[in-house]
């Protein structure tokens, strides 16, 4: 029997559903073979680990919680912001804005009227008549 005709039955000779006279050529060859019988071995090793699997229960939750963290992605995040920004922000506004209300109130205190010193003389009392005065008065066309 060859290695290949051999590979091929190792599954119905693990399961006992091959017939007496190729079981028999399938044993003796695994007896002289042992790359077969390496094969055969890990057959069966990956028979026990998918009987173990199976045994293995499954939480009935878990698909739902996954889809529940997967639609959680796709919210948007909106990003917190600390209590200091929230109240430090307003706070540091509300004391800049009275300290130059205060530094306002403080130049416009310092403003002084100047003192009446008396008359005013007299080329300074007419500084402001060409505003009061017409144009016509200086034009060359007099009617």
């Amino acid at each position: 029997m060859n290695c290949e005709f051999c590979q091929k039955e190792l599954e119905a000779h693990r399961l006992g559903s091959l017939p007496d006279n190729i079981r028999i050529q399938v044993e003796t060859h695994l007896q002289e073979c042992t790359k077969c019988t390496e094969v055969f071995k890990l057959l069966e090793l990956a028979e026990r680990v998918i009987y173990a699997e199976k045994e293995l229960d499954s939480n009935p939750f878990l698909a739902t919680r996954i889809m529940s963290r997967i639609e959680d992605l796709k919210k948007p995040v909106i990003p917190k912001t600390p209590v200091f920004a929230r109240v430090a922000k307003p706070a540091l506004f509300v004391i800049l804005l009275a300290v130059v209300m205060g530094m306002g109130v403080l130049i416009g205190s310092m403003y002084r009227p100047v003192p009446d010193r008396g008359s005013l003389p007299v080329e300074m009392s007419m500084i402001d008549d060409a505003t009061i005065e017409s144009v016509v008065i200086f034009s060359n066309d007099q009617n």
